[in-house]
């Protein structure tokens, strides 16, 4: 799928665009967008759960989540377990959460008492958009292009491939298109090291890695990359769309603390 030779030609992003993270920055804003799979959806069949965390030089990265089938309790359960996890994290400013408001009455009533029960109440941001169809979507998604284009946008430099951590990197293929190649993981590079010395393990990255509603192991930045490669051919777009979202909830930088926390931290090769 990924050497498509439609994807190359007129997909509207260029996937050499999407860059990757060893260790996040110090200070981070966390949004947490989320896009519920309805039936009357045409083209969703996953609930897609973006976390993006958003530095002071508004670069973004990719740092959890979920893309698969989920009944209402399971989306509150990740709703919940999603913003807990980076409330706690060091350094995370603020965590923000934005639901898509499209059909999401009974969801909302349902979370609004799940809060009461658990005394976990927190806001949840109604995510709208003027019309739910395919060319808005398009519209929607688009808005992710400058962030990619000036590579801003970042994916953890690990992924799980065949059972393992591995460094994943997109390469010419025979066939004319990019291919994801890999490297397994040997252990932390120099980067990692330091960081982890310095009290911040953290900050290292690890692959998304999540089980389904089947069963089965998947990791969240490859569904990623696949939607971005493709779109708007993907068969699945629901991940990346959730993703678009966070400029409904108009992200801001957090403020600086640490004044050598300025650039993203990644590979010390530049690649």
């Amino acid at each position: 799928m990924l050497q498509n030779p439609i994807a190359g030609q007129q997909a509207m992003f260029d996937p050499a665009d999407l860059m990757r993270w060893e260790v996040r920055p110090a200070t981070l804003n966390i949004y947490i967008m989320v896009d519920p799979a309805r039936s009357r959806k045409k083209g969703s069949a996953n609930t897609a759960v973006a976390v993006i965390g958003v530095d002071s030089g508004r670069n973004k990265y990719l740092l959890d989540g979920f893309n698969h089938r989920m009944d209402l309790k399971r989306r509150w359960e990740a709703v919940k377990s999603m913003r807990n996890i980076w409330t706690n994290q060091v350094g995370v400013q603020g965590v923000y959460v934005g639901y898509e408001a499209y059909g999401a009455e009974a969801d909302m009533d349902y979370f609004h008492e799940q809060m009461e029960i658990e005394k976990n109440a927190f806001p949840i941001e109604e995510l709208r958009w003027p019309r739910d169809t395919e060319p808005s979507k398009d519209d929607r998604v688009q808005r992710l292009g400058p962030d990619f284009r000036n590579h801003k946008f970042y994916l953890p430099a690990l992924i799980l491939h065949q059972g393992k951590s591995s460094f994943w990197k997109l390469e010419q293929g025979t066939a004319g298109g990019l291919e994801l190649h890999y490297n397994e993981f040997t252990g932390p590079t120099s980067l990692m090291k330091r960081v982890i010395q310095e009290g911040s393990p953290s900050r290292v990255c690890k692959p998304i890695s999540k089980v389904d509603s089947d069963g089965n192991l998947y990791d969240l930045s490859r569904h990623f990359i696949e939607q971005q490669m493709l779109y708007p051919f993907a068969p699945l777009k629901d991940l990346i769309d959730a993703a678009s979202r966070i400029y409904d909830l108009e992200p801001r930088p957090p403020i600086l603390i640490d004044e050598n926390d300025t650039l993203p931290e990644v590979f010390a090769d530049g690649t």
